[in-house]
């Protein structure tokens, strides 16, 4: 996908990063460091609040991998292959080198996302607990990390692909209409409306003195928009060519010249009469009449 970057391999998949990640990074560590950790904790130091701040922002990119992770598990476990994995804000974009087999591979595959989250969620929540009220900045990453991951959760239940709650979409269609390439057309045209309401939102935020929150809501469905294009693209692929066959896009007549004549008479006799840019080079081949 256009704007991403390679960072290795991981249980046999290539992953990727979209480089907005790096946008996102300092983002999230300046809203941090500027604004909500300053409320909760205003005696820190300026150190304390960028450290603080920079340590959950890489433990939310972890929960971001971890969510795309439990996809891939799950998603290998059902026997199909993924060829690369495309990390976003909101989880990824996996290739997959074959369509889900089922309905049912296709929810469970799509609801292991969210549930991945609410259980660090959960986790993060219950590790704050002897945390709460001192001002720490344990108490203030592990709040953060519950918060996070329980909005990563309810996000990615937004009814449009490529977010988990998109692939239900697209299993529901698939279900009710037997065409997988359809369904998974129409997935990807809601996923554009919900980026669309996102950014929409996220600039009508501005006029109510909502920045970081506008701010946010922009980045997030610029996001979206972004990965539901490319994966529109690729429905529109599959779609079209799922059913041609080699055959049917193969030439069948292909131009062949002899391997023992000049160039110039490979350019009199073929290239130029022919209008030909290339040909195959055999022995025995016949001139034209």
């Amino acid at each position: 996908m256009p704007g991403s970057l390679r960072i290795g391999k991981v249980t046999g998949i290539d992953l990727y990063i979209h480089a907005g990640w790096l946008i996102i990074l300092v983002l999230l560590t300046w809203s941090l460091a500027g604004d909500r950790f300053v409320q909760l904790a205003p005696t820190w130091t300026s150190g304390t609040y960028w450290i603080t701040a920079l340590i959950t922002s890489l433990l939310f990119f972890v929960s971001v991998l971890t969510h795309e992770l439990a996809h891939a598990w799950l998603t290998q476990a059902h026997g199909l292959k993924i060829a690369r994995m495309t990390l976003f804000i909101f989880g990824g974009i996996e290739d997959l080198e074959s369509p889900p087999r089922s309905v049912s591979s296709e929810l469970q595959i799509a609801l292991i996302g969210p549930c991945t989250n609410l259980l660090i969620a959960g986790l993060a929540y219950a590790l704050a607990l002897p945390f709460a009220g001192t001002g720490t900045p344990e108490e203030a990453v592990l709040d953060y990390l519950a918060f996070i991951n329980l909005s990563l959760a309810l996000l990615n239940l937004l009814p449009g692909f490529p977010l988990d709650g998109g692939r239900i979409v697209r299993a529901i269609l698939w279900k009710s209409s037997g065409n997988y390439h359809q369904a998974a057309r129409s997935a990807t045209l809601a996923g554009q409306g919900c980026a669309y309401l996102l950014i929409v939102l996220g600039i009508g935020s501005f006029f109510f003195g909502y920045f970081f929150y506008g701010l946010w809501t922009i980045f997030i469905g610029w996001f979206l928009l972004s990965a539901a294009q490319a994966t529109h693209m690729q429905a529109l692929i599959q779609t079209t060519l799922h059913e041609v066959t080699v055959q049917r896009a193969m030439n069948v007549a292909a131009i062949t010249v002899p391997a023992n004549i000049s160039l110039q008479k490979l350019v009199d006799e073929y290239f130029d009469p022919l209008q030909l840019s290339s040909a195959f080079v055999i022995q025995g081949a016949t001139s034209p009449a």
